[in-house]
């Protein structure tokens, strides 16, 4: 089951801001976006709840609880390659 970490990083990659875009639109540093995404640290409740509306997703599913694993590819170019390939 994926957690925060992972979720946080799989929305920013699906939709496209880089971690500097995230970090001045939540008023906080690019570096702490970089810690929160490989899990050297953890963002407190309303910083959680504006990375929350930020994506338009609920709480639950940015911790990852009750979600189904992300798209192994994120570009459905990709993946329709790699169907293509596989059959």
């Amino acid at each position: 089951m994926p957690d925060f970490k992972d979720m946080l990083k799989y929305f920013r990659m699906r939709y496209g801001p880089s971690q500097s875009e995230l970090a001045k639109k939540l008023g906080i540093s690019p570096s702490t976006i970089s810690m929160y995404e490989v899990g050297q640290r953890e963002p407190d409740f309303e910083t959680e709840e504006a990375i929350a509306d930020f994506f338009n997703t609920d709480l639950n599913t940015l911790r990852g609880r009750d979600v189904e694993q992300p798209p192994y590819y994120f570009d459905k170019d990709a993946s329709t390659a790699a169907q293509f390939l596989y059959e």
